[in-house]
This record gives C-alpha cells, sequence and structure tokens, in this order.
C-alpha cells in the first residue's frame, strides 16, 4: 500500500502518514500482546483530551473489527450487485465448520456471512415488503 501510493504524486503526505505510522501504531500488539496496557493508557489518556479512536487493542478487537469492516464490504458488493440487475441476501445460521472445510479454509478463519446472489424470480418474494416508521428510529436533538 504505502509503495502504491508513494508512487503516486498526488497522494497526499496524511495518506502516506496514515499507513506508514498509524496503522503500525494501532494495528500492532507486540510479541505476546505486550503493546496492549501500554496502547490502553495511551488511547485512555488522548481521549480525556480530544476524540480518539480507542479499538483494536486485543485480538478479541482485531477480530470485531475485520468482521465489521468486510460487513461494510459486503454491504458495498450487494449495492453493486443490485447496480448490475442482481438480487442478494445476506446470511447468517449456517455451519460454518463444513463451509470452512469446503472452502478450505483454515479452522481459525472467520465468516462474515455467506451473501446468495441471483435473477430475482417472478413470485419469489413470499411476503409484502414493509418499513417500520423513521420516527421510531431517528431521533433528532
Amino acid at each position: 500500500m504505502l509503495a502504491h501510493l508513494r508512487s503516486n504524486p498526488q497522494t497526499s503526505e496524511k495518506a502516506i502518514q496514515y499507513f506508514d505510522k498509524i496503522t503500525k501504531l494501532v494495528y500492532n500488539h507486540g510479541p505476546l500482546g505486550l503493546f496492549r496496557p501500554f496502547k490502553w493508557l495511551w488511547f485512555t489518556a488522548r481521549g480525556w483530551i480530544q476524540p480518539t479512536p480507542r479499538e483494536p487493542i486485543s485480538l478479541a478487537h482485531m477480530d470485531v473489527w475485520a468482521h465489521k469492516s468486510t460487513a461494510l464490504a459486503c454491504q458495498t458488493f450487494m449495492l453493486a450487485m443490485r447496480a448490475e440487475g442482481y438480487d442478494s441476501c445476506p446470511m447468517e445460521g449456517f455451519d460454518s465448520k463444513r463451509v470452512k472445510l469446503l472452502l478450505g479454509l483454515p479452522r481459525r478463519a472467520g465468516i462474515t456471512m455467506a451473501i446468495s446472489i441471483g435473477k430475482r424470480a417472478e413470485g419469489g418474494i413470499y411476503n409484502e415488503r414493509f418499513r417500520f416508521p423513521q420516527k421510531d428510529f431517528i431521533h433528532e436533538h
């Protein structure tokens, strides 16, 4: 990533700084997680002064971060499929062990979701669509 950014003369110095310094600090936990307590102290102290992203500090946070980032990429993929005339459906509740085996993934791999994609079938909708009122979910202050 850094080589690509540095090869483009239009890349901002902030982008290079982000990938060169900030990602190394945020995503590195050190051998055996030795940096975690120091990162926690630093993020906590800095957070008293200004808004500060406080995660990921642990490997568990890294898992959550990876799944959230992947889910956002899945959303973009699903919107792109719709733009190309395909429908999609994200799914949970599958046998992840068998999916990993089928795809040749390691045991430790996490599966965020499975997505089915296809052309919309006539009569394929089994219920009328509805939306809850926005006032029940959007609160302005």
